[in-house]
């Protein structure tokens, strides 16, 4: 399992992310949304985790959304 987190606080998430593995992911983020938007955005992370590897250095978040067919 992948687990994405923001290890410095003062900088805004998008622009660092840490990667690290574990056994179980904390679904403790997805309970504070209503159910709908929190199995999509779920989804969405499990989404781009599978394919961090076809991410490229010079892709913008948009590229990414488009080419893994995410919706908001």
């Amino acid at each position: 399992d992948m687990f994405v987190f923001c290890g410095v606080p003062l900088v805004a998430p998008s622009s660092i992310i840490w990667l690290s593995t574990v056994n179980s992911f904390n679904y403790s983020l997805a309970h504070k949304v209503d159910e709908k938007v929190g199995s999509a955005l779920f989804n969405a992370y499990v989404k781009i985790c599978e394919n961090a590897s076809s991410i490229n250095k010079d892709d913008t978040m948009e590229d990414v959304l488009k080419r893994l067919d995410i919706h908001a």
